[in-house]
Formats: C-alpha cells, sequence, structure tokens
C-alpha cells in the first residue's frame, strides 16, 4: 500500500511537472537557458523532493535515519554539483582552447589538471559521504543508494527527453502522440 501511494503521490508530481513546462509554452517568462532560471529551478526543487521520497523508500529509512541522513546527502550533493559544474567549465575552456589554430600547449595541459584535480575531488567528496553514512545506513542501503543514483539519474534523463520531444512537436504544430 506505501509504495502505491509513493507512486502515485510520484506520478502526480511529474504530471504537475509536465504541465507547468506545457504553460510556458502558452506564456515563456523567460528562457531558461543554461544557467537556469526561475521554472529550472522550480522543476530543479521538485525533482530533489521526489529524489528524498523515492529514497526513502527505496533504503526504507525510519525518521530518525531520515533525520541524520539527508543533510549529510544534500551537504555530499551540493558539494558533488559544484564540482560538476566546475569540471563543465573546465570543459568549455578546454574545447575552446582545443578550437583556435594556435593554442598553448601549457594552457591545455593547465586545463587537464584542473580536470584530475576536479575528478580527485569528487572521488574524495564521495568516499567521505560514505564514510559519514557508514553510521547510519547498514552496508546493504548504502549498495541500494548507489544503485539509486544511477537508475534515478537514467529515469530523469529519460523523462527529461520525454517532455522536450513533446513541447517540440507542440512547437511545430503536431501532437507528438500522433
Amino acid at each position: 500500500m506505501r509504495k502505491l501511494i509513493t507512486r502515485t503521490i510520484w506520478l502526480a508530481c511529474f504530471i504537475t511537472m509536465i504541465s507547468m513546462a506545457e504553460a510556458q509554452l502558452i506564456d515563456p517568462p523567460m528562457p531558461m537557458g543554461r544557467k537556469g532560471g526561475p521554472m529550472r529551478d522550480q522543476v530543479k526543487d521538485k525533482i530533489k523532493t521526489i529524489k528524498m521520497w523515492k529514497l526513502t523508500e527505496e533504503l526504507d529509512l525510519d525518521e530518525a535515519q531520515s533525520q541524520r541522513f539527508f543533510p549529510i546527502y544534500n551537504r555530499f550533493f551540493d558539494t558533488w554539483e559544484n564540482i560538476q559544474v566546475s569540471r563543465g567549465q573546465v570543459i568549455q575552456k578546454l574545447d575552446e582552447l582545443v578550437q583556435k589554430d594556435e593554442v598553448s600547449e601549457s594552457e591545455i595541459n593547465r586545463q587537464l589538471d584542473k580536470l584530475d584535480s576536479l575528478d580527485r575531488a569528487g572521488q574524495d567528496a564521495r568516499i567521505k559521504f560514505r564514510n559519514d553514512v557508514k553510521g547510519i545506513l547498514n552496508t546493504r542501503q548504502i549498495g541500494q543508494l548507489y544503485v539509486f543514483e544511477v537508475k534515478f539519474l537514467m529515469e530523469m534523463r529519460d523523462i527529461i527527453g520525454d517532455v522536450r520531444q513533446e513541447m517540440r512537436g507542440k512547437r511545430q504544430g503536431r501532437d507528438p502522440n500522433d
């Protein structure tokens, strides 16, 4: 019964997100772009909430575990997200460098070193996170968490792809379900 309720909530949130995206087609406030915007922030917050619900269910967390786990998880996720943003900026800079006709090898090497450093920081953050949650989650739950993260990311990418495809179809004046 609990899983049915959670799945119903999950579905309702996605319908809300899709409805919000469709509403933006009628009266778009501002383009979201790569840096985001009000709509992107709202969707991101909703996805974060959904993720917490699903994660609580997947790991079968009780209230005491949730209260101890989520602050650590949120700190790790914020750190991880910042590292990924920095990594994206370095990749963008590296792309600009390699597109130039004349490029300094030392500048390319500097960017590659930055990438290596960010990758190490990400690995260090993951190891610290795992050590921090050892006293809260058992080994099986930690394993379930790692699997959940990969599956959730794939699920979100699929849903976002579906929404984008549907929006493209509406912009072109056709029904994407045809």
